[in-house]
């Protein structure tokens, strides 16, 4: 534990290593908790992370994409339904 709050704390990290942990917990969010995503979808974040997808480099893109597709994958127009 005492590590992971060191790392957490530290100044130094890149502006790339913190965009993209943020990446990675919304992807969390939108995985598993609905709300979330439905406020993603109300603040509009798909135009969001299609401009950093756009925009950044290669780290931040690929944990854009993750979260696109969880977003994308709870999205009731995405639904099957029979």
């Amino acid at each position: 534990m005492a590590t992971m709050m060191w790392s957490l704390e530290r100044s130094d990290w890149d502006s790339v290593e913190v965009v993209e942990l943020a990446l990675r917990v919304l992807e969390g969010c939108f995985l598993l908790h609905p709300q979330s995503t439905a406020l993603a979808h109300q603040h509009n974040a798909i135009q969001v992370l299609m401009n950093i997808l756009s925009t950044r480099g290669v780290l931040e893109q690929g944990a854009c994409l993750d979260a696109l597709i969880s977003l994308m994958v709870d999205s009731s127009s995405n639904q099957m339904v029979p």
